[in-house]
């Protein structure tokens, strides 16, 4: 039986929530598989001009971000109002991911905002920062865990314990706030 509790607007899913554990290790992305090479990423107007605002910083974890003659590329594809796509590169990559010093797959966005002293969650394109949650469009929307989640490196399964994961836990408070990852906490 699935839990589901009304917060703030949104019907959680306790029970997918505090099964995951998580933790971003991009060196395994190579190896196992990636989140930047598994899934479209569609962004609104809002993303994309955040985005667009730290390309040339992105451009220089990302070299291929600057086309033959310098120009910034353009890294969206044009899906109608207010819809877009993120391009990939030629290795199928989202063509904001590089590969960093120790050969983990990185990305350029969350790399040039932690530079710029930025939280990442204000350049990277939502559904990037808030991976593996899954926030339905539904009316109420609902929060869960992706699907296919547990076909990467970075999360693996765990016993429900009263509580959530901190890798969870952490996704859940940069983007809802803490308020609602303690009414989560106090109805498990």
């Amino acid at each position: 039986m699935t839990r589901l509790v009304d917060i703030d607007g949104y019907r959680v899913d306790l029970d997918a929530l505090a099964s995951v554990a998580h933790r971003c290790e991009p060196v395994l992305c190579r190896r196992m598989g990636s989140c930047c090479a598994e899934y479209d990423v569609w962004v609104g107007e809002a993303e994309v001009d955040r985005m667009v605002g730290m390309m040339p910083q992105a451009a220089r974890f990302a070299r291929h971000l600057r086309g033959p003659d310098g120009a910034l590329v353009n890294p969206f594809r044009d899906l109608g109002p207010d819809a877009y796509a993120i391009e990939e590169g030629p290795d199928g990559l989202c063509i904001f991911a590089y590969l960093g010093g120790r050969g983990q797959q990185l990305c350029s966005l969350h790399s040039a905002a932690l530079e710029a002293g930025l939280p990442p969650q204000s350049v990277k394109p939502d559904c990037c920062f808030t991976w593996p949650l899954s926030i339905a469009t539904s009316r109420p929307p609902v929060v869960s865990i992706q699907v296919d989640a547990m076909n990467f490196p970075c999360n693996s399964p765990r016993e429900p314990d009263g509580a959530l994961d901190e890798g969870i836990a952490q996704i859940v408070e940069g983007v809802f706030g803490a308020g609602f990852l303690a009414a989560i906490l106090k109805a498990l």
